[in-house]
């Protein structure tokens, strides 16, 4: 298995690839943390032994997977040689505005968000430190533009992150995100496990960047047409 992601939420969890292409979700509890943290690292490949299987839970999921792995005080993890083992980089549930829409507060599965930077709401920023809050709107590659609302240490990072850039970023990619109505509106709300990235990070951004170059739709999207609650 290869571990792609991790997040902490009364615990560490990890989102886990295998060779097939199969993603699962895994939690250590947090009094197991210490045993694994030294040896965890993104994008490194693992054998996993002598942990339990149970079924994934019904909210919030990061993978359609029916199981998820759970760490026990007999788990070992160990690092393997990438040698003859074929496991994507990366893996994405990127979704369309429609997809999106008919999960709207539901709370059962966390999708990603392509699309194209529109608007950063200014009124979120105070003196260059932000609010516990962040709304970004993303024009989706099937058209609509969508709402996405960063909380907290998600809202921190990606305020960070856009001040260090060189450029403005074109396209972003925002993951595992809920959607849901907030003050009666509908939009994609970060979670723990949000991560944002800008145009150049990952290949998916690549792909989307080059294919609204090649069909002219690189311009800038006028504040007009964003509906704003």
């Amino acid at each position: 298995m290869k571990f792609l992601l991790e997040w902490f939420t009364f615990g560490k969890h990890l989102f886990l690839i295998d060779q097939k292409g199969t993603t699962i979700h895994a939690f250590i509890p947090a009094n197991r943390i210490g045993c694994y943290e030294e040896d965890l690292k993104a994008g490194v490949i693992y054998k996993i032994k002598n942990f339990l299987v149970i079924n994934n839970k019904t909210s919030y999921k990061v993978t359609s997977h029916k199981f998820l792995i759970q760490f026990t005080h007999h788990t070992v993890l160990a690092p393997t040689d990438h040698a003859g083992h074929d496991i994507e980089r990366q893996n994405f549930r990127i979704r369309s505005y429609a997809e999106f829409n008919e999960a709207v507060n539901k709370n059962e599965d966390l999708y990603d968000a392509l699309g194209k930077l529109v608007l950063v709401s200014n009124e979120n920023f105070n003196n260059g430190v932000t609010n516990k809050r962040i709304d970004i709107h993303l024009q989706l590659k099937d058209g609509p533009i969508v709402r996405v609302t960063l909380w907290g240490n998600v809202a921190a990072n990606f305020q960070k992150k856009l001040m260090e850039s060189v450029d403005k970023p074109m396209v972003l990619l925002a993951t595992t995100m809920n959607p849901r109505t907030f003050r009666d509106v509908f939009c994609l709300s970060s979670t723990s496990s949000t991560r944002i990235f800008f145009d150049n990070d990952i290949e998916p951004n690549t792909g989307y960047l080059t294919w609204l170059r090649e069909n002219g739709k690189d311009s800038e999207v006028t504040t007009s047409e964003v509906t704003k609650p």
